[in-house]
């Protein structure tokens, strides 16, 4: 027999494991998933964008863990105010949630030292969730027991992040640079009910929280940037991740590895010029792969990137 909380809880632990993932992404904030991201990055690069990102990750049981979502995003008012908006589906197991996602970022220039231009942004974003759970094939002796699932549910719930993040010498990406971010997601303690008498999984009530440190480091049109991620959810870490990128013109590769055994590898590719007139057309792609037998750590996955960079800013 199946515990509510316990197949909510266990599914929901997934979606935020699986998503660390997409942390790597290709300079895409909008795709990196409801618990990874930061609203503050809206329209942070100072130009308009948008773009799609799937995923799916196999944790050997059943189907994989799939992950569908698009965003857009502009800045306004000389690139200090960011708006953007954003769609996330996501398929775990027999538990499907829809999201939409509307995020504002204010950014404004700092003076901290004089041969530097730094930049400080704040972030909001609210959603809206549709969570949907179904399970045909579930057998049960007795149809009225409360503890469990019937064989469709549904709730609707709404929910808000918050973020920040800073930058030195924002102005010149080949000038080095130093970085950080904090982020604060499910800020408002609703549990997720399901079923006659509304039981819920522990984990949505709790705070999901993310930070990023790390820096730029240029020589001519090549770019390093290493960084640190970390995830926490009360009352623990639940993710450590160290990552490496690289950037030479047109080329773009990352690699990471992080807590759980995982090793990730983020390859893609910029085109400009010819039939794309002013913008910048994105691809990228990434994969996981599990080298050790830690538990709950998915087998291995991937990720398809797409997105598009309109130079008028």
């Amino acid at each position: 027999m199946w515990n509510k909380a316990v197949v909510i809880s266990v599914a929901l632990a997934f979606l935020a494991m699986e998503m660390s993932a997409q942390q790597i992404g290709y300079s895409f904030q909008q795709d990196l998933g409801l618990f990874t991201g930061n609203p503050s990055l809206t329209g942070n690069e100072g130009h308009m964008r948008f773009g799609a990102n799937y995923q799916s990750y196999d944790f050997g049981v059943q189907d994989p863990v799939k992950t569908m979502s698009a965003f857009f995003e502009v800045p306004i008012y000389s690139d200090r105010v960011g708006l953007g908006v954003c769609l996330v589906r996501d398929e775990l197991f027999n538990l499907r949630q829809s999201s939409l996602c509307l995020s504002f970022a204010y950014g404004f220039e700092l003076k901290l030292f004089k041969s530097t231009r730094d930049r400080l942004s704040i972030g909001v974003m609210g959603e809206y969730n549709n969570y949907h759970f179904q399970s045909p094939d579930l057998i049960i002796n007795h149809q009225q027991d409360p503890l469990l699932f019937s064989a469709e549910d549904r709730n609707n719930q709404g929910n808000a992040s918050v973020g920040l993040f800073y930058i030195s010498n924002y102005d010149n990406e080949f000038k080095p640079a130093l970085f950080f971010g904090l982020a604060a997601h499910q800020l408002i303690p609703i549990p997720l009910e399901f079923g006659q008498n509304s039981k819920s999984g522990d984990l949505r009530r709790q705070i999901h929280a993310n930070g990023l440190i790390g820096g730029r480091f240029a020589s001519g049109e090549l770019k390093l940037k290493p960084s640190l991620f970390v995830q926490y959810s009360y009352p623990n870490i639940i993710d450590v991740q160290f990552q490496f990128s690289m950037e030479h013109k047109w080329l773009f590769l990352g690699a990471a590895f992080n807590s759980r055994g995982q090793l990730l590898f983020n390859y893609g590719i910029t085109l400009a010029d010819g039939w794309l007139q002013d913008g910048q057309l994105y691809l990228a792609a990434a994969h996981a792969l599990s080298v050790s037998q830690i538990s709950k750590s998915p087998l291995g996955g991937y990720e398809l990137n797409i997105g598009y960079r309109f130079e008028i800013q």
